[in-house]
Parts: C-alpha cells; sequence; structure tokens
C-alpha cells in the first residue's frame, strides 16, 4: 500500500470515529434553550414559567443534570501522557484530566470511559486486546448503559 493511500485510510477513520462519537453528542444533549411550551409572555410583556412542573422542564443548570455518559475514542479522548493516568482500563492511557473526566465531573454524570489510546474503528465493535489485558467492545457501554435506564 503506498503511503498516500495509507494516509487516506488514516484519515477516513478519523473522521468516522470523529462522526460517531458528534452523532452520540448530539443525541445526548440537552437543550440549553428554553422551549416555548414552558414560557408565556405575560401582559408586562415579561416571560413567565407556566405551569408545567419543575420536573416535566428541561435541566438548566449543570446541577440538575444526572444520568451516564459513555466515553468512546482513541488516546485523543483517552488522554494519553497527560498526568494522573487512571489505568481504569487495561493498557489503555487514560487521565483523570481527559476531556471526559472533565465533562463528567463538570456536569455531574457517571462516566464509564471506554477510551483507548490504542483504539481503532474495529475497537468499537470487537474487544481490544493491549499489552495489559482485554476490554471489552467500546460500543458495549452504550448497551450497557440502555439496559440499566
Amino acid at each position: 500500500m503506498t503511503s498516500r493511500k495509507a494516509s487516506v485510510r488514516v484519515a477516513c477513520a478519523a473522521l468516522s470515529v470523529a462522526g460517531i462519537a458528534l452523532s452520540l453528542a448530539a443525541c445526548s444533549a440537552s437543550p440549553s434553550s428554553t422551549s416555548a411550551a414552558a414560557v408565556t409572555s405575560a401582559p408586562t410583556g415579561k416571560p413567565t414559567a407556566t405551569d408545567t412542573p419543575a420536573s416535566a422542564r428541561e435541566p438548566t443548570t449543570a446541577a440538575e443534570l444526572h444520568g451516564s455518559y459513555s466515553a468512546l475514542g482513541d488516546s485523543y479522548a483517552a488522554g494519553l501522557d497527560i498526568p494522573d493516568q487512571t489505568g481504569a482500563s487495561a493498557g489503555c492511557g487514560q487521565s483523570s484530566s481527559s476531556y471526559p473526566f472533565l465533562v463528567a465531573r463538570s456536569l455531574r454524570l457517571d462516566l464509564t470511559d471506554m477510551s483507548c489510546s490504542s483504539a481503532t474503528i474495529a475497537s468499537l465493535a470487537a474487544a481490544e486486546t493491549t499489552g495489559d489485558g482485554t476490554n471489552p467492545a467500546q460500543l458495549s457501554a452504550l448497551s450497557s448503559a440502555k439496559a440499566a435506564a
């Protein structure tokens, strides 16, 4: 295989992983704006909340969010060589200062970090063997989260 073909394959794989990550983020994101159904205009022109109970409204602050967050990806997500390596997944180079940990901590979400520094597209659907052991397929975290919900 030529160097150019290899570069194209790597670029396509990276774009595929990025696309999956963005799709998952979009599907699990909570709208930050208040829906029109929850706000009405008072005669004064100032918006006021309707009779919608607080439990039915979308969370408006990080303190109100709850749930789980599954992080998938390669070394960019895992945080390889970033201080405070966790070693949570065998041989994956995960850091407690990587973006999945920071996002989960900031939003007070339970993190399932499946990222691994040696991950490839195949790691999404198949177990990955590293020098320190074998980790389950990254997508298995999504199945587990759905089953627990």
